[in-house]
């Protein structure tokens, strides 16, 4: 037997303290008795010393310099040579990425995390001398033990590791940390415990050099694996598309909700075992440009269960007021939009360019709402003349939607002279609305002053304004929104003039002067402050993490007797201090127990009574 830390029988020397407080502790008792006559001829007690010392040795005292003994004996650090299997190179791979936290044994709250790092820890101590890394592997991969044969501090690297939200790793990330940590011949063997499988040729290649996946499965999942929110063109609000998938074998009846915050649509649906589904949502109207969305479920993962998106446009709409100012037009502007009015003098770009009897230069361009307004060398505005009837031109158009215009009055109206275009209403024959569509701009024209006719007062006022506000939405073009996965850096230059961030819990997120890019941590909401607006930014888990392979089942860990073929016996320490601790608390039990068995006399009794 090895001894590693001989201080440590030292503390033997305790032993003595222990019998010097037990010969302390027993007195010489007194008693009352009926007559001093019924004790007479009766030995006394022995005057030796040796037979009043065995005289007060009892059980109980040997028991504590046992339990003593073993507990000094353990700290000693002992161990015992033995046959060890050995390799010459262990490299532990963890699958880090969110999927890993998927609940396996939802009774403990145990997720695949936590069993591969059980699995893990089997192997160290099964090759408790062979050098071993500790390797995290996901889309930030990191090293947590460098290759060493100090399996003390693999264990603790091992079981302070934490899954993280980030993605899968790829193959060449992992063979750029084998490569760090002396390159792939340095390993006899690379264990890779994870939950989706590595399937590209490096991944082939490198199984016959010692690379083995051991795949952790087990636990259902629910998922929203896309969610995407698009503008309505011709029409107010917007549409939600979502596709749902159902990763178990089980019926599952379910709500989808989405939501811009103040405003919630919801739709009841079901689904089939292993089944995927579309979803188109009409949302109406809404507040703002992020959006989230949500079902009820009580999967085994729930980082899916929400998803975030955000337009690309600022929450503020910018609009650039020029001429006379109106308070009812104003005033209906901001019940449709997060408005924000500025002067001729900024330069920043809007939104929307309102005139009110004004006249514009020719070069403008944009979306422009024009109040009897002119525009050099397009629109030309002549005399004042009298209104009458309202009449609509093109009585099936969505522009005009909600319009009744029997009750519209217009008792004045400017004589126009402007290209063709579409007339929508008119006044006594007159043209009184009209639109037009160009490479420059998209432009309504509206040949009356407010003041001259009655429709700041009627319900038709605000529909109008939404109607024409919601035709002034930008087109859709070019690729479409993405999710921003967590973990994946922003550049910040797109956003210019950058002011502050702002995380979805409402803190304020510090960045350096020379920070290019930034890395969001958590899903949800980000709120990025800048010179020209206000912008929401929507982070969510990678939805690749979503998806469980079908044939996951087949390569569930078994057994890892491969490793039996490539390991060598070598003479090695078996640590022994661990069954003598054990040891030791049970000696300490059994003295506990002779000395007052009625402790575990109540103890039994309180069983009963539960």
């Amino acid at each position: 037997m090895i001894i590693h830390n001989f201080a440590a029988l030292s503390l033997l020397a305790l032993g003595g303290a222990v019998i010097l407080f037990h010969f302390l502790r027993r007195q010489r008792q007194r008693y009352r008795v009926s007559a001093l006559f019924l004790w007479e001829g009766l030995r006394s007690d022995p005057h030796s010393l040796a037979e009043r010392i065995r005289s007060r040795i009892d059980l109980l005292l040997l028991l504590q310099l046992l339990a003593l003994i073993l507990l000094v004996i353990a700290l000693s650090r002992p161990a015992l040579l033995a046959p060890l299997q050995r390799l010459h190179g262990l490299a532990i791979v963890l699958d880090s990425s969110v999927s890993m936290q998927t609940i396996v044994e939802p009774g403990a709250g145990v997720n695949r995390f936590e069993i591969a790092q059980r699995y893990a820890l089997t192997l160290l101590e099964r090759f408790p001398t062979t050098p071993v890394t500790i390797l995290q592997l996901s889309s930030a991969p990191e090293v947590l033990f460098p290759l060493s044969t100090d399996h003390r501090g693999a264990r603790q690297a091992l079981q302070a590791a934490q899954p993280t939200l980030l993605s899968d790793g790829s193959i060449d990330l992992l063979v750029g940390m084998i490569a760090g940590q002396g390159g792939i011949d340095r390993f006899a063997q690379i264990i890779y415990f994870t939950d989706h499988r590595l399937t590209c040729p490096l991944a082939y290649q490198l199984e016959k050099r010692g690379f083995q996946q051991q795949i952790i499965t087990g636990g259902s999942n629910v998922a929203i694996e896309a969610f995407t929110m698009r503008e309505d063109i011709d029409q107010p609000g917007s549409t939600a598309f979502i596709r749902l998938a159902n990763h178990s074998n089980r019926l599952i009846d379910t709500t989808l909700r989405v939501s811009d915050g103040v405003r919630r649509v919801r739709f009841d649906t079901f689904l089939l075992p292993n089944e995927k589904r579309n979803y188109i949502l009409p949302f109406p109207v809404h507040e703002g440009t992020a959006f989230i969305a949500s079902i009820d479920s009580d999967d085994d993962f729930l980082f899916d269960n929400y998803r975030f998106f955000a337009l690309k446009r600022p929450i503020e709409r910018r609009i650039r007021w020029l001429g006379y100012e109106d308070r009812f037009l104003q005033a209906a502007i901001r019940v449709i939009w997060n408005a924000i009015f500025v002067t001729a003098d900024d330069i920043e770009p809007v939104n929307l360019i309102i005139a009110n009897n004004t006249t514009l230069p020719a070069d403008v361009r944009g979306n422009i709402l024009l109040i009897n307004s002119a525009i050099e060398k397009m629109i030309d505005i002549h005399d004042v003349i009298p209104g009458g009837p309202v009449a609509i031109e093109k009585p099936h158009d969505p522009f005009l939607a909600g319009i009744v215009v029997e009750g519209l009055r217009v008792w004045s109206l400017s004589d126009v002279t402007f290209p063709a275009g579409e007339l929508l209403l008119t006044s006594g024959g007159q043209p009184l609305l009209y639109r037009l569509t160009d490479h420059k701009r998209r432009l309504i024209f509206f040949a009356a002053d407010l003041r001259w006719t009655n429709l700041p007062l009627t319900v038709d006022f605000p529909i109008l304004i939404n109607n024409i506000l919601a035709w002034f939405q930008p087109t859709p073009h070019g690729p479409p929104d993405i999710w921003h996965v967590v973990g994946e850096p922003l550049a910040l230059n797109r956003f210019p003039n950058l002011q502050k961030l702002i995380d979805p819990y409402g803190n304020r997120l510090e960045l350096g002067e020379d920070s290019r890019y930034f890395r969001p941590l958590q899903p949800g909401l980000y709120t990025i402050v800048t010179g020209r607006g206000t912008y929401s930014l929507a982070v969510n888990i990678p939805a690749t993490e979503s998806v469980f392979p079908v044939d996951i089942a087949s390569a569930q860990i078994t057994t890892m007797a491969i490793l039996d073929d490539i390991a060598v016996t070598v003479q090695g320490e078996r640590p022994l201090w661990r069954y003598l601790a054990f040891l030791s608390l049970f000696v300490l039990i059994g003295e506990l127990y002779l000395y007052d068995r009625s402790l575990f006399g109540n103890w039994q009794r309180l069983r009963r009574k539960r």
